[in-house]
């Protein structure tokens, strides 16, 4: 599945702020790469694929949209592409959304990369033809996100979980709330079905503590007081060294497995998830 119309482009911390796509002639060019990592070795055939087995990671991503600007006079006209210009020059880095044929969307994280060029002719005073594009930085994310919750009360506990989507999501938040003192203890998190591991050196010091791993911002933070106050503990996660995002869970059924090397555990999880669709 893939969006079906790009029709808006906005602030991302101001969402009052934007550009509605105008309907009138148009047109969308979705282009995506994928990217290789590929040298050549004295004596070997062919290339040697530095990726080994890994999955095709994308490479750059370019959306380009083409409208009609249409007007009640050339100066209406002329304004109101200044307007659109002064808008998008603004938010520069932003969120493109677009919309799927069932009315749902989809967003993602794009920069303007062209400004708003436009064609006039001598037939065309009051309809002019414009062109934008912007380069995608991520994937086109779900507009809800998901969550699962379960309890462990033994290391090497597996919980299976649902993940929508057409590509893997790194953008995954994951929450546990110890049940007693020490109810985590330098607690893993293990991906069985895609390999992603993310291990916090972290004990739990009281009932209640809750110990939150955020894989997309690539922080940790831990509170023991139920989320009154928070200690940054960024420094304390871990990751194998093949690893590059923190944690991503692949579209289907993800069985997630919760480790810790001693003790008896006795936390909530919960993983909180945004489905990535690729583009």
């Amino acid at each position: 599945m893939r969006p079906w119309r790009i029709t808006r482009f906005e602030d991302r911390w101001d969402p009052t702020i934007g550009w509605n796509i105008p309907e009138a002639d148009y047109e969308w060019q979705a282009q995506s790469g994928i990217r290789v990592a590929a040298t050549q070795a004295v004596g070997r055939d062919y290339a040697v694929d530095l990726l080994g087995w890994a999955r095709a990671p994308r490479s750059d991503a370019v959306e380009t949209v083409r409208c009609a600007l249409v007007a009640p006079d050339p100066q209406a006209a002329i304004a109101q592409w200044m307007d659109i210009q002064r808008t998008l020059e603004r938010i520069g880095r932003g969120k493109l959304w677009a919309e799927l044929p069932d009315g749902s969307r989809l967003w993602c994280e794009a920069r303007l990369r062209q400004a708003p060029n436009y064609t006039v002719s001598a037939y065309s005073w009051l309809r002019q033809a414009v062109s934008v594009q912007w380069q995608r930085l991520s994937p086109w994310w779900a507009e809800t996100a998901s969550q699962s919750q379960w309890t462990v009360t033994s290391s090497g506990q597996q919980q299976t979980v649902t993940i929508g989507g057409t590509s893997p999501t790194g953008r995954v938040t994951i929450r546990l709330v110890a049940g007693a003192v020490g109810g985590y203890a330098n607690p893993r998190i293990v991906d069985m079905a895609g390999g992603a591991t993310i291990q916090c050196s972290r004990t739990a010091a009281a009932s209640g503590a809750i110990l939150e791993l955020d894989a997309w911002a690539q922080t940790a933070r831990e509170s023991t007081d139920g989320g009154t106050t928070w200690t940054d503990v960024s420094s304390s996660v871990s990751l194998p060294a093949w690893q590059v995002p923190w944690f991503e869970v692949r579209p289907g059924l993800a069985t997630i497995r919760y480790e810790q090397d001693s003790g008896s555990p006795s936390v909530t999880v919960t993983l909180t998830w945004v489905d990535a669709y690729a583009g």
